[in-house]
C-alpha cells in the first residue's frame, strides 16, 4: 500500500466491489467481508485473517463460480448469514484448501455446488484436504477435482460451452 501510494496508484478497495461489476457478459460480486462501522470493530477483533478473506462470485454465460478464499466456518457462517442463496454457484473453489475447518454444512448447503475444486499440494503438510471435508463434499453429491492429483486446471466457460481440463490429465 506504501508503494501504491508513493507512485500515486489508485487503490481499489474491496467497497469498491460492494454493488458488483460486469465486464464485457462476465459479472463479479463481492459477498465478504461487507465492511460498515457496526461490523468494523467485529471484523478487526473477532474474526481470524482467514474469516476476513474475499469472497467474490464470477458469472458468464449462466454459469457461476464462488472464490471464498480462506474462508473457515466462522466466516461461513457470516456469509451464509449476509447474502444466502446468492452463493449458489456451479463451481466451488474449496476454501481454506479443504481444511477440517471449513466447508461447514450449512455452506455447502447454500453454495450447492457441481463441481469443488480442492487447491492443495500433494503430501500436504498440514494434511490437505482433511477427510472429514472429503466427506461433506462427498454427502452433497459434487464432482471433487483436487489439484494435488490432477495439476493445474483450466475453465472455459462461453456460449454453450462449459469444460475443466487438467494439465496432468488433458479433459478432466
Amino acid at each position: 500500500m506504501n508503494i501504491l501510494g508513493s507512485k500515486k496508484i489508485r487503490r481499489f478497495l474491496p467497497s469498491v466491489l460492494s454493488r458488483g461489476r460486469e465486464i464485457s457478459g462476465g459479472k463479479i460480486e463481492l459477498f465478504h467481508p461487507l465492511y460498515d462501522m457496526n461490523r468494523r470493530h467485529f471484523y478487526q477483533k473477532t474474526m481470524g485473517l482467514n474469516d476476513r478473506s474475499l469472497v467474490l462470485k464470477f458469472s458468464y454465460e449462466g454459469k457461476s463460480i464462488l472464490f471464498p478464499g480462506d474462508l473457515e466456518m466462522l466466516g461461513e457462517e457470516m456469509v451464509v448469514s449476509d447474502v444466502g442463496h446468492l452463493l449458489k454457484s456451479d463451481i466451488l473453489l474449496v476454501p481454506h484448501h479443504g481444511s477440517k475447518t471449513s466447508c461447514s454444512k450449512p455452506f455447502l448447503e447454500m453454495v450447492k455446488p457441481r463441481i469443488c475444486i480442492i487447491s492443495s499440494g500433494s503430501g500436504s503438510y498440514f494434511g490437505f484436504p482433511h477427510m472429514e471435508t472429503m466427506q461433506r463434499l462427498n454427502e452433497i453429491g459434487c464432482r471433487i477435482v483436487r489439484i494435488d492429483q490432477v495439476g493445474a486446471v483450466q475453465l472455459s466457460i462461453g456460449p454453450n460451452k462449459f469444460e475443466i481440463k487438467s494439465f496432468l490429465d488433458g479433459d478432466d
